[in-house]
């Protein structure tokens, strides 16, 4: 299934859910406190040990860079050559069934 989605679309719709992921845990943890040095609050990030407004992680727009980079520069090797994929995403790569789940959830 996910071999076959379109770039755009795929972009467009696991950037959706991951808006609405950080969206509902902003809510939730609107209590969650860090402040800038200049006493501006702090972004909600995600890392490693999950979600955090100690700038310890990455902003929503790293996030959505980093999806858009995955989904762009899928490469493959065939018969010795190496060819860019420009539509869907390879069904070996380890992160497609996340993406995949990703793309399809504003959908559902």
């Amino acid at each position: 299934m996910y071999t076959s989605f379109p770039f755009r679309s795929m972009i467009d719709r696991t950037i959706e859910a991951v808006d609405e992921a950080w969206d509902f845990v902003t809510q939730r943890d609107s209590g969650i406190s860090g402040m800038t040095e200049d006493g501006a609050p702090l972004e909600l990030t995600l890392g490693p040990k999950g979600w955090s407004k100690m700038g310890k992680g990455y902003t929503r727009a790293q996030v959505a860079e980093l999806l858009t980079y995955l989904i762009e520069h899928n490469y493959v090797n065939v018969g010795g050559r190496v060819l860019r994929q420009i539509k869907g995403m390879p069904m070996g790569m380890p992160a497609a069934p996340q993406v995949a789940s990703l793309a399809c959830y504003p959908v559902e």
